[in-house]
C-alpha cells in the first residue's frame, strides 16, 4: 500500500467517506501514530529492519549529536534521520571486522566499567559520553523516527511507505483503533482483524529470522 491507500482503506473501516465529519488531519494524526506503532511491532521482533547508520570522526570523549558535524538528535537542522533508539556503535578493527561497543545505563557505570574488554559509551540527553577518548571515525547503527509526511500524501498519488507492502492494512487497522477512542465506541470485529493481522505480521518476522539464523554457520567445541 502507499499513504493514499491506508487512508482510503481506513475511511472503508470507519464507515467515514468524505470529511464531513472526520477530516483529512483528523486521519493523518491517526495514521501516523499507527506506524509508528507498527515499526514498535516489527522492532520487537527485528530491531535492525529500519536500521540507518551514519558515521561521526570524535576528538575527545564525547560528542554532542545535537550540534557537530553530524546532528540526529535536537531542535536544529537534521543532517540524517532523527535517532530514536541505538542498536549498536561500532569502529573496524585491523582487519576491518566490526568491533562492536558497549552500551551502558548510566555515566557512573561508563566511567567504573574496567571489567570489560569492550569499548563503551553512554548516551545523555544528546551528548555520547566515551569511556576513553576516542579520535576513530564511529559507525552509528540506530532506528530512526519516521519521516513519512501523512498529512500531505493522504490522496492520490501516495508516498511509499516500507517493504512490508502485504501488512499495510494493519496501519489502517490501528489508525481505527484511535477513531474508536476518539468517537467513543467499540467494534469487536476491528480488533479480531487487528488482532490476526498483528499475529500474521509476527509470523512473518519470526520466520525471517529463522531463516537468517539458518544460514549462519557455527562450529561446535571440542574438549579434548
Amino acid at each position: 500500500m502507499l499513504t493514499d491507500d491506508c487512508a482510503t482503506y481506513l475511511r472503508s473501516i470507519i464507515q467515514e467517506p468524505d470529511t464531513t465529519f472526520v477530516t483529512d488531519a483528523m486521519l493523518a494524526v491517526w495514521l501516523q501514530q499507527a506506524y509508528r506503532e507498527f515499526r514498535t511491532l516489527v522492532e520487537m521482533i527485528r530491531p535492525d529492519y529500519y536500521a540507518e547508520t551514519v558515521n561521526i570522526t570524535p576528538s575527545g570523549t564525547s560528542y554532542d549529536l545535537s550540534t557537530g558535524a553530524v546532528i540526529i538528535l535536537g531542535s536544529g537542522v537534521l543532517t540524517n534521520p532523527r535517532l530514536q533508539r541505538i542498536i549498536t556503535i561500532q569502529t573496524s578493527d585491523t582487519n576491518g571486522y566490526p568491533d562492536v561497543w558497549r552500551g551502558v545505563t548510566a555515566l557512573r557505570a561508563l566511567y567504573t566499567g574496567y571489567y570489560t574488554n569492550a569499548r563503551q559509551y553512554f548516551l545523555q540527553d544528546t551528548t555520547l559520553h566515551f569511556d576513553t577518548e576516542a579520535t576513530q571515525t564511529l559507525t552509528i547503527v540506530y532506528s530512526a523516527v519516521d519521516e513519512i509526511a501523512w498529512a500531505a500524501n493522504l490522496g492520490a498519488p501516495g508516498v511509499f511507505i516500507d517493504d512490508l507492502d502485504a501488512y499495510h492494512d494493519i496501519i489502517a487497522l490501528k489508525a481505527a483503533m484511535h477513531y474508536q477512542v476518539s468517537d467513543a465506541s467499540q467494534s469487536p470485529a476491528l480488533e479480531a482483524q487487528l488482532l490476526r493481522r498483528t499475529e500474521d505480521l509476527r509470523d512473518f518476522m519470526r520466520m525471517q529470522r529463522a531463516q537468517d539464523d539458518a544460514n549462519i554457520s557455527r562450529e561446535d567445541d571440542y574438549y579434548q
